[in-house]
């Protein structure tokens, strides 16, 4: 606790000491005539960008594949591009990062982890990962971190397009395609259109404790189907207005694990999204943005061999509106926003938990509410954002007491760029807490004599802190080395009671530590000839501990956070074509809470070969996991081994 109350001190002394240095340097009774302020980040949290180009040229086919490389992510997967694919940050779980769609949350009620597979990256041009912990500013679902897929809302003046299709292993094919159409000639009136469909036999070889056996019910079939409109009064982006509509529609065999097969299982499941957005810029620096939208999931599970017929289905209504201004005062200027959310999500459900403790369908509601504000101080060199939130939420459910939750949650986030170094070495530091509330199956969910919910949970709470230094020391060359720390209290965890039957409870206090490093380096061959070398690597070391008093468990390392983790990638380009290698390692991971058993330490290696024709065509050629290395992201859930892959489009 001591360290704790340091850490804290000295991060809230720091802003003050920057801010006194960045004054001496400026003479306030003089007014300086400078160029646009460049735009800081500001957001809490380490941020990574991937852009469309990159992922690209890595051969990435899915959301899941294009974040994967990141230092600080790990990734599960349970089978092929169509099985389930969760993302963990920091040692944070699935159900405890925070998945959007331009700030839209896709994380529903149920408190599933969101299934990266089911998201396409058909008109995505970028992602942002966001590491660390902060409900001040991303809200509730934000305990471990972030990921927001950014579609372009940039107006056209001309019809561009992307048609595409692929085939692969295993009978996996792909087509789909984006368009972005301008609806009047001043470019003020957007349209997109979207749509993607995959489908896979899924059928693949795996070795056993049996041999070599063939996994089967894996097939399956998957499409998304987005569309928008954008308008820009004038383009002079005072009145903006957005209105998008997204659906995912998929089957897919559930095998089960490699020891308990489950050959006729199936899972159906479905979501609409519907969203609209209005932003006002004044001319004296105030803005309005208000949002509001519409989610609904459907999932049903069905297993004759089992007699199981689930279904559930979770609507989720979200509205917020934000009120800011922005003031500018010599080289300084100030943003304050503040801003409310109101929620309500339901879940209806053929198996919850009755207050005797059998399986009956049932409707299950949370109301939630959240008021916040943050204000920036932004200077020449520094930029300074303390942050609050206030969140309220009621669960109710028939037969079981209503239960409230209210939580206050804060940060501050600090950039500083050295001025003497000329931008090429800069700092930024957080702190802040977090907090995630149990979900819908958490409370209620009765999977019979196997699985049952557990009313009373409490929120998972969290403090945590990490300082961040960048450097670019020639052009071209970027290099990043950020360490963190996070202590969790009440930490959700499924165990198994003393009568077999799986339970969750808060199991005490979690203690994690790490290190992410990262390098990228733009090296010309032939810049005459558009020739080029790309090299990228990363290097994380996470450390997350059972910190539970008097449990036998304490000291022991958490499951499925692998101790050490790194990445790297060398791609030669000329003009838009590019060969790429990659490879991943994935250290020791513990599958149980007494670290008595794990999963290998894993290798794989990449490469991927990317021809952009001037004529709008386009095509490549992956080779995945190259040495045909079998291994387990998830204990039980064997992955494919090589995968090949040929794509071809035309773009215009």
């Amino acid at each position: 606790m001591k360290y704790v109350k340091r850490t804290i001190l000295s991060i809230l002394i720091l802003p003050a000491l920057l801010i006194s240095e960045d004054l001496n340097m400026q003479d306030l009774d003089t007014i300086y005539i400078t160029e646009d302020r460049p735009e800081t980040e500001t957001g809490a949290g380490q941020k990574t960008v991937i852009e469309k180009e990159t992922w690209e040229r890595k051969g990435a086919r899915t959301v899941a594949e294009a974040v994967h490389l990141t230092p600080g992510v790990t990734v599960s997967r349970s089978g092929t591009t169509l099985d389930n694919s969760t993302v963990s940050i920091r040692g944070a779980g699935g159900e405890q990062v925070l998945v959007m769609i331009n700030g839209i949350p896709l994380n529903n009620g149920k408190g599933d982890p969101v299934n990266l597979s089911t998201l396409s990256l058909n008109n995505i041009t970028e992602i942002e990962i966001i590491r660390g912990g902060n409900s001040a500013v991303y809200g509730e679902g934000a305990f471990g971190g972030v990921i927001n897929l950014i579609q372009t809302e940039e107006p056209v003046y001309y019809s561009e397009g992307d048609i595409y299709a692929s085939a692969g292993s295993f009978q996996t094919y792909t087509g789909g395609g984006s368009f972005k159409l301008p609806l009047s000639l001043s470019g003020n009136l957007t349209a997109d259109l979207a749509g993607e469909y995959r489908r896979t036999e899924g059928e693949f070889d795996y070795e056993s404790r049996d041999g070599s056996l063939s996994r089967r019910n894996s097939q399956g079939w998957a499409d998304n189907i987005s569309s928008g409109l954008d308008w820009n009064a004038g383009g002079l982006d005072r009145h903006k207005a957005s209105f998008d509509f997204k659906w995912y529609e998929g089957e897919r065999g559930i095998p089960g694990l490699m020891e308990f097969l489950t050959p006729d299982a199936r899972l159906a499941d479905s979501r609409l999204s519907l969203s609209t957005r209005y932003r006002f810029k004044g001319y004296a620096g105030q803005t309005l943005d208000a949002e509001y939208s519409l989610i609904r999931q459907t999932s049903c599970f069905s297993s004759e061999e089992e007699s199981v017929d689930d279904k559930h289905e979770n609507l989720s209504h979200r509205g917020r509106l934000d009120l800011s201004y922005k003031k500018e005062t010599g080289s300084w200027s100030f943003t304050p926003l503040l801003g409310g959310v109101c929620s309500y999500d339901s879940m209806t459900s053929t198996s919850l938990m009755s207050s005797n403790g059998t399986t009956l369908p049932g409707e299950a509601n949370q109301t939630g509410g959240s008021l916040y504000g943050r204000l920036e101080f932004s200077g020449k060199n520094i930029t300074i954002t303390p942050a609050g939130r206030w969140d309220f939420s009621r669960t109710e459910y028939a037969g079981w007491d209503d239960s409230e939750d209210d939580k206050a949650s804060w940060s501050l986030t600090t950039v500083y760029s050295l001025p003497s170094f000329k931008d090429k070495i800069s700092l930024k530091g957080n702190t802040g807490t977090a907090y995630h509330s149990p979900g819908f199956d958490d409370l209620f969910w009765s999977g019979g004599s196997f699985a049952e919910g557990n009313p009373d949970l409490l929120p998972e709470e969290s403090f945590n802190w990490d300082a961040g230094l960048y450097l670019t020391p020639l052009t071209g060359l970027e290099i990043s080395t950020v360490y963190f720390q996070s202590y969790t209290e009440n930490l959700i965890q499924w165990l198994p009671t003393a009568g077999g039957t799986w339970r969750p409870s808060n199991i005490g206090r979690a203690e994690g530590s790490g290190l992410e490093n990262s390098l990228s380096w733009l090296i010309p061959l032939k810049e005459k000839d558009l020739i080029f070398m790309e090299l990228s690597g990363s290097y994380s070391w996470m450390n997350m501990i059972d910190k539970t008093a008097d449990s036998i468990n304490t000291g022991n390392r958490l499951p499925y956070r692998p101790l050490h983790s790194a990445s790297g990638s060398c791609s030669l380009t000329r003009d838009s074509h590019s060969l790429t290698f990659s490879g991943r390692y994935m250290g020791q991971r513990f599958t149980n809470m007494a670290n008595t058993k794990d999963l290998d330490p894993v290798l794989t290696f990449d490469t991927v070969l990317k021809l952009v024709f001037d004529s709008g065509f386009y095509s490549s050629f992956s080779l995945l996991n190259m040495g045909d290395i079998q291994y387990i992201d998830k204990l039980g859930y064997p992955i494919p081994g090589r995968e090949w892959s040929l794509k071809g489009g035309y773009r215009f």
